[in-house]
């Protein structure tokens, strides 16, 4: 399947509805097993992307952000060569590029450039990710890293979703337990959803 093919499925109504019961909606290549087979396939692309000339892995969210569901697991990639990293007595401020990807079909959505700030006990805060945080690229300065990053999807048979797809309304029918967006609901909100 090409690119318009990916996108168009991202937005059909029968694909959709199965993403809102949170089940496997695009059944290929590692998504045509159940949960577990997707989750150790997502732990791969982890270590694939993690092993980009000019990006790497800071940090990954598989566990649901500590509670309830999210359909989706977020790797936050920052440059490789520590230059979007800030170091200072107290804290260390990353700037990094969240990129979600669905637990429930070959689909991913970059986001904008956001900062993880961490104190020396390992707390802090970041945000999460949500539809107006969408990136619409180019980003300024991450030209070549979005580049390997699009080559390395691409190889791994997942689709970067665009804004317009994920702006799409979907059903007013369709309900959604989501603590990132609001009715009604976009595609964004079917394959990108989180309940606390």
């Amino acid at each position: 399947m090409g690119d318009d093919d990916q996108l168009a499925l991202a937005r059909d109504p029968a694909t959709i509805a199965k993403a809102v019961r949170d089940e496997i909606a695009v059944p290929t290549g590692a998504y045509s097993g159940d949960h577990t087979t997707v989750n150790n396939f997502l732990k791969y692309v982890q270590a694939e992307l993690n092993r980009l000339p000019l990006l790497t892995v800071d940090h990954s969210v598989f566990d649901s952000y500590g509670s309830g569901y999210a359909s989706f697991v977020e790797l936050c990639l920052t440059k490789r060569d520590g230059s979007a990293r800030e170091v200072s007595a107290d804290s260390t401020t990353t700037t990094y590029l969240p990129l979600t990807i669905s637990r429930l079909a070959p689909f991913a959505a970059l986001h904008d450039l956001d900062n993880r700030t961490t104190r020396p006990d390992g707390t802090g805060g970041r945000g999460l990710p949500h539809l107006e945080a969408v990136a619409t690229p180019p980003i300024p300065g991450w030209q070549e890293e979005l580049r390997q990053l699009h080559q390395a999807l691409t190889h791994l048979n997942i689709t970067l979703l665009d804004l317009p797809t994920l702006s799409t309304p979907i059903a007013p029918a369709h309900t959604l337990q989501t603590n990132l967006g609001d009715h009604p609901y976009r595609v964004y909100d079917a394959w990108f959803h989180w309940m606390d």
